[in-house]
């Protein structure tokens, strides 16, 4: 018998390389031997939580999920763990950018708020599940795990970064 417990794993350019689109079956098969063997496989990404159940249906039940960097460790449906982000923290980057494009990521969804059609088109609507427009931050009613903006040009990115950094968001 194994003292192996758990195996943890990434999912881009790990299980899923760039030129995939899905999970190759024969992973699910390992894992399914694993759970037979009481090892536990964990997927760890900065994926939302949806991105990853598309990815892993048909192991759902099978596997820990650890989404969006980490923030939250889901099985079955149910959190396990969850560090949301302060909401006060959450709403002052938010104000400091107010021309960046934001996506907001909380359990089960995606809330965006867009400044540039162009990755709206581009980006999300074919690698994201569940997403919600929103207009200002009250919008969104759920805890917030991790926020990504886009908008590298603007000098307000590097003082942004800076913010996180100083303050360890």
């Amino acid at each position: 018998e194994s003292n192996i417990k758990i195996i943890f794993s990434d999912v881009d350019s790990t299980l899923l390389m760039p030129h995939q689109e899905r999970i190759d079956r024969r992973i699910f098969d390992l894992i399914r031997r694993l759970k037979e063997k009481g090892i536990c496989f964990c997927v760890a990404s900065g994926r939302s939580y949806q991105e990853l159940l598309a990815l892993f249906g048909e192991v759902k039940d099978d596997i820990y999920f650890m989404p969006l960097d980490g923030n939250l460790l889901i099985y079955k449906e149910k959190i396990l763990f969850g560090n949301p982000l302060k909401r006060e923290h959450v709403c002052r980057s938010i104000n400091m950018m107010p021309d960046s494009n934001v996506l907001l990521y909380a359990k089960d969804k995606t809330y965006f708020r867009w400044q540039d059609d162009t990755y709206q088109e581009n980006l999300i609507t074919p690698h994201h599940k569940n997403i919600v427009p929103i207009k200002k931050l009250d919008d969104v009613m759920e805890g917030v795990y991790k926020v990504t903006y886009f908008k590298e040009s603007s000098g307000k990115f590097e003082f942004f970064k800076n913010y996180v950094k100083n303050n360890r968001i």
